[in-house]
């Protein structure tokens, strides 16, 4: 299936302008490329062309009406902030689109493909031979899924006011915590 690079290259710009909120703020890493186009390649390589499906899209017109629709979900699926909701509308079109499978990267570098895999809701199994590459996907991807609306563990958090955990506050609150008892 094609890609719309277009949409893809202006939401790649976007990725890299965006100052606050992007993975790439935690650690500066010599070759990152895009979350936003690992996410559309992700989707490009996971999603069947219609074409293969002649049951399902018999005519040409249906096969570019499917392939237009893919796309469209495509382009809303490079967005930063659309992809970053996990029950959108978007999302609840793309997962019977994706298949039951794990996305492997034996050489991770910055994270982008197992972070756009994990945005997506596909297992991915990575690794490197770099040991630096292997914690800052960790700290991308795991430690963030694992701690996902819980409450924070630091003994200052525990008992605070807010109730609200939801996302990663939990783990945010808990990172700030240790890194003003570690700057202390």
């Amino acid at each position: 299936m094609a890609l719309p690079l277009e949409i893809i290259n202006r939401a790649s710009l976007a990725e890299k302008n965006r100052k606050v909120g992007k993975p790439q703020n935690l650690h500066k890493w010599w070759s990152r490329k895009p979350i936003t186009a690992a996410r559309a390649m992700l989707l490009a390589q996971l999603i069947d062309d219609p074409s293969s499906h002649p049951d399902r899209f018999p005519t040409e017109d249906a096969v570019r009406a499917e392939r237009e629709r893919l796309h469209r979900l495509i382009a809303r699926a490079v967005e930063w902030d659309e992809i970053t909701k996990p029950s959108s509308a978007l999302m609840s079109a793309l997962r019977p689109l994706l298949p039951d499978v794990t996305v492997t990267d034996p050489f991770v570098g910055g994270g982008s493909i197992p972070l756009a895999a994990a945005q997506l809701g596909v297992n991915s199994s990575s690794s490197d031979l770099n040991p630096v590459a292997v914690l800052l996907t960790k700290a991308l991807v795991e430690a963030p899924s694992r701690f996902h609306n819980r409450k924070p563990v630091h003994p200052d958090n525990i008992n605070a006011q807010l109730t609200d955990w939801e996302g990663s506050r939990g783990l945010v609150a808990d990172v700030e915590a240790y890194g003003r008892w570690m700057h202390s």
